[in-house]
């Protein structure tokens, strides 16, 4: 009877040394080992090799990965505020990266979430006159550009106006607050097409008075310009988005008659009731909560 408990205490024992191995290993890897690893490992070292598997994962697991992995840290002694440890961030520790990240810009596609290969290719296509240091997916649809010069990044903050298949491609320089807030967003540059718009009201005056109808006209394309297209007129305005996108405007022309003109937006904002992103309405967004069944 005395030899069995003393099995059965042994067995006890080993199972807590194994258990006990086991989550060293586990917290000292802090998730870079699957548990399943770690656990088929442990349970087949020899029990008088457990003590020294876990002594030597203590003293020396941080050596045990590459130095060409990443870069060393040092303790810095941590302050009691209100009885709890709370590390002090100072002005100048972050100083360097804020100088660092001033060459970057956010973007983002209104209404789409492009992988990140896809939003390289365009960047790279639209952008190809600077010189782009790195591009980040921040998150979900937010990309974050870094330019080598701040100048570039001026100039593209000031261009603003791209767009991809036809949705706006918003950009904006980065700020500490890292993050293109679409809900907030009341006004955007649209391309507006005014069909068979009559040539004699194609100076740039009758034009602005025309696309001020819409909002604020920021400028006309190459072809209205150049008068090599003469189907229509093309005018970038700046819209509000809570306006109502007719298919027409009126105006007074040089007879005192009302005309009217119609108009083709690029693209019209639809936002979604549920997502709050722009691109598609309630009924067809996928996180829209399903009726139940049955």
């Amino acid at each position: 009877m005395r030899g069995y408990v003393s099995l059965g205490n042994q067995a006890a024992v080993q199972t807590k040394a194994v258990d006990q191995v086991f989550n060293t290993i586990l917290e000292l890897s802090n998730g870079t080992i699957p548990a399943k690893i770690v656990r088929e490992r442990v349970t087949t070292t020899a029990p008088d090799e457990r003590i020294s598997t876990t002594r030597s994962t203590i003293s020396s697991y941080a050596t045990m990965t590459s130095p060409d992995e990443g870069i060393s840290l040092s303790f810095v002694h941590t302050p009691v505020v209100n009885g709890m440890k709370c590390a002090k961030i100072r002005p100048k520790d972050v100083h360097p990266k804020i100088e660092y990240w001033n060459l970057a810009v956010l973007c983002s596609v209104l209404g789409a979430n492009p992988p990140l290969e896809v939003v390289e290719g365009f960047i790279k296509r639209i952008w190809k006159a600077f010189d782009v240091d790195k591009i980040f997916l921040v998150k979900k649809g937010v990309f974050l550009v870094r330019f080598k010069h701040l100048s570039e990044q001026s100039i593209v903050v000031q261009r603003r106006v791209d767009f991809f298949d036809n949705k706006p491609f918003l950009v904006k320089p980065w700020n500490e607050e890292m993050d293109i807030n679409t809900e907030t967003l009341v006004l955007l540059p649209i391309w507006v097409t005014f069909l068979e718009l009559d040539i004699k009201y194609w100076g740039l005056d009758n034009l602005s008075k025309i696309g001020s109808v819409l909002g604020i006209p920021i400028k006309i394309d190459k072809y209205t310009r150049d008068k090599s297209f003469l189907r229509y007129a093309r005018v970038l305005i700046e819209r509000q988005l809570q306006d109502n996108f007719a298919e027409y405007i009126e105006f007074v022309n040089e007879h005192n008659v009302v005309a009217r003109q119609n108009g083709e937006h690029d693209w019209k904002p639809t936002k979604c009731s549920f997502y709050k992103m722009f691109g598609h309405i309630g009924k067809e967004c996928r996180k829209r909560p399903q009726p139940r069944t049955g």
